[in-house]
């Protein structure tokens, strides 16, 4: 995706239209390749461990040991696919550092401050993108809530 005019706006004022800093300094972008390489490090060290209660294919005596064995084993599989999906967001990242298109909102085309890639390093989109995308999931939740509730009664 390209945004020339607002890339423009950015290149020539340094700030984005609602007036923020908006651009990352040497020093912004090499602490959050720092970030996101310990990250990465981090994340690769867990994925690679072992899960324990994957090693036991033995069933347990009692079925209620066997379901808490179960629930464990999922939760520990949910875990492990949640960081691999991050670790593509950290290599995408990383990616787009080196294009130089980090830190540029894949929604509207502009910075998405300093201060939010230090919270969340991996992060695609600004603030006001986010916000605007969470309240229309919200949105579309409540209407199948109460859609789903009207269809009930009738």
């Amino acid at each position: 995706m390209t945004f020339p005019r607002v890339l423009l706006i950015l290149a020539v004022t340094g700030k984005s239209r609602g007036g923020m800093e908006s651009t990352m300094n040497k020093t912004d972008r090499e602490k959050l390749k720092k970030v996101l390489m310990n990250q990465l490090k981090e994340l690769q060290t867990d994925v690679n461990k072992e899960v324990p209660s994957l090693e036991t294919n033995s069933p347990l005596p009692d079925i209620n040991d066997q379901a808490s064995l179960e629930s464990e084993r999922s939760f520990e599989l949910r875990i492990k696919d949640r960081e691999r999906k991050l670790i593509s967001k950290v290599y995408e990242a990383l990616k787009k550092m080196e294009e130089g298109t980090y830190g540029i909102c894949e929604s509207c085309g502009e910075a998405i401050s300093v201060k939010r890639l230090m919270a969340r390093p991996v992060t695609t989109l600004c603030i006001n993108c986010k916000a605007e995308m969470e309240a229309e999931e919200r949105r579309e939740e409540t209407i199948l809530q109460t859609g789903g509730a009207a269809n009930q009664m009738t």
